[in-house]
């Protein structure tokens, strides 16, 4: 198994089998058409956006949710979203930003969430070989890395430049 199944895969089936981050339901607001089929979504995505600046994190995800168009009238629907109580945000892993960039609390459906983990992408240094995933956890005011490829935990600078391949908050 290699780490990339083992920690995004992991927290995928975790979150889409006992919780969601977003739930979407939509109906249209022109002919009362109601969308029987609900959208559950185990991961929320930023678009590309979000790699030159977390400070927009928000608006990165948020410009990732569709819009969906009636059947019968071809009008846009309202969407209804409900955020669960974690929210699990896949970025585009291409640059490096230090933890300390990332948002510690960010705003969505009008709940607070607070930053827990972070999924950590490193490289192949040789083509052709697998790229490798950390984990890096918060602990009050350090964070420590978790690589199954080392025996415990160690504390990493808040400052030291990382890939950033995921994020995962809490509802606070």
């Amino acid at each position: 198994m290699d780490c990339r199944f083992a920690v995004n895969g992991l927290a995928s089936k975790l979150l889409h089998y006992h919780t969601f981050s977003l739930k979407e339901n939509s109906v249209c607001k022109n002919c009362n058409e109601l969308d029987i089929a609900v959208s559950v979504l185990p991961i929320i995505c930023a678009n590309e956006a979000v790699k030159i600046d977390f400070s927009n994190l928000v608006a990165a995800i948020e410009t990732n949710f569709p819009e969906y168009k009636c059947d019968v009238c071809q009008q846009f629907k309202e969407v209804l979203r409900e955020f669960g109580k974690h929210v699990y945000v896949e970025l585009p892993h291409e640059e490096e930003s230090a933890l300390s960039n990332i948002p510690h609390i960010i705003t969505l459906g009008g709940n607070n969430y607070s930053l827990l983990g972070v999924i950590l992408y490193e490289p192949a240094l040789i083509k052709d070989m697998i790229p490798h995933y950390k984990a890096a956890v918060k602990k009050f005011n350090t964070w420590e890395e978790y690589d199954y490829m080392k025996k415990s935990p160690r504390t990493i600078l808040c400052s030291k430049p990382v890939i950033i391949s995921s994020l995962l908050y809490i509802m606070t």
